[in-house]
């Protein structure tokens, strides 16, 4: 079962394999159906990720151009300008 833990699937998760399997079940699908939806949702983690990455990029360029000479104060600025995408 390392290599469950290996792929990040829970205690839980792992308990429910080896239950089927205690009880004569082959738990491939149950599996297949675990790794699918471990993928979605790190593929929703990853969009999320980038979408705050260019967020914080369009942050701290509003933060430099802040910082040019006869520029106002930029904290609140730079805050409220950061809108998410």
């Amino acid at each position: 079962m390392r290599r469950a833990q290996a792929l990040d699937l829970g205690l839980k998760k792992i308990k429910d394999i080896l239950d089927l399997h205690r009880g004569g079940e082959q738990p491939c699908t149950l599996v297949v159906g675990l790794l699918d939806q471990h993928l979605e949702d790190i593929d929703r983690r990853i969009t999320e990720f980038q979408s705050l990455r260019t967020t914080l990029r369009r942050a701290r360029q509003t933060a430099d151009q802040a910082t040019e000479p006869g520029a106002s104060p930029a904290v609140c600025r730079i805050i409220e300008g950061a809108t998410p995408d």
